[in-house]
């Protein structure tokens, strides 16, 4: 379903009745991203509802000339939550440049967040300042991965840390399949001005149950950075996952079910 804000049709899509989870996929995938790996963790008798969206640029959302600036995505954001639950607490949880921008909405509105769920998120976004690990192949399915044709090879073993048919047909599936679609156009203008024109992080100080996810083989944004935030978050928990690139929630799908099940059983309604 589309919410129109400011002419931009947002879509999303609602499953599930309770506290609400904002759910913010990363940069040039759409929400496909987080359904995969999220709405695993529930059954038919969660105490929440999961609402998905697609960025600006990504997905179904249309409309969306108007935004030319991550504090314009910020903007749309803070109002599609106006707009969908108006005046309700909710989790926020975001993936990659999704945390990014699910920290600028806990700025923003700090005393309606119940808990922040943070997937390999964004931390500096400007490249340079990151401290990135080196990304290597840490396991890989020979046999499957000689059936590619050299261009998936290339490819997968570029982005991917644990090689398998499951991976790849997971990542086909929730990644590319966005990335495939995308507005490159918009997205090169997007990135252009990708950093908010503040810091989400400055003044931050949340007591409220969170969870960080970082792979320790991620050189899309890296693990040592995240831990700047660590006292800022005295109710987190900090995963740095080995065997684990930027698609950690695929390739070590088993801790990340856990350990976000323990999140949410930590997340109480104020």
């Amino acid at each position: 379903m589309h919410k129109t804000i400011r002419n931009v049709d947002v879509y999303y899509e609602k499953y599930g009745e309770g506290i609400p989870i904002i759910m913010i996929h990363g940069f040039a995938p759409d929400s496909q991203l987080m359904i995969g790996c999220m709405e695993p963790v529930f059954d038919k008798e969660s105490r929440f509802s999961r609402i998905y969206l697609d960025l600006p640029g990504m997905g179904k959302t249309e409309n969306y000339d108007s935004i030319q600036n991550a504090d314009h995505v910020l903007s749309l954001l803070l109002e599609f939550i106006e707009a969908v639950i108006p005046f309700e607490q909710f989790v926020l949880a975001g993936e990659s440049y999704g945390g990014y921008l699910a920290r600028g909405i806990a700025a923003k509105i700090p005393d309606r967040v119940l808990g922040v769920l943070l997937i390999c998120p964004v931390i500096y976004p400007e490249k340079e300042k990151r401290t990135l690990p080196e990304q290597k192949v840490m396991y890989q399915d020979e046999a499957f991965v000689q059936s590619l044709s050299k261009e998936d090879q290339a490819y997968f073993s570029k982005s991917g840390v644990i090689l398998t048919a499951k991976n790849w047909n997971r990542f086909l599936a929730e990644v590319m399949a966005g990335m495939i679609n995308a507005d490159g156009e918009f997205l090169d203008r997007l990135s252009a001005n990708y950093a908010l024109s503040f810091d989400p992080d400055e003044k931050a100080l949340f007591d409220v149950p969170a969870l960080f996810f970082f792979g320790r083989q991620d050189d899309h944004v890296g693990y040592a950075d995240g831990l700047t935030l660590l006292e800022k978050y005295p109710h987190a928990s900090f995963a740095i996952l080995d065997f684990a690139g930027h698609n950690l929630q695929i390739e070590q799908s088993k801790i990340f079910a856990t350990m976000v099940e323990d999140f949410l059983f930590r997340v109480k309604p104020e």
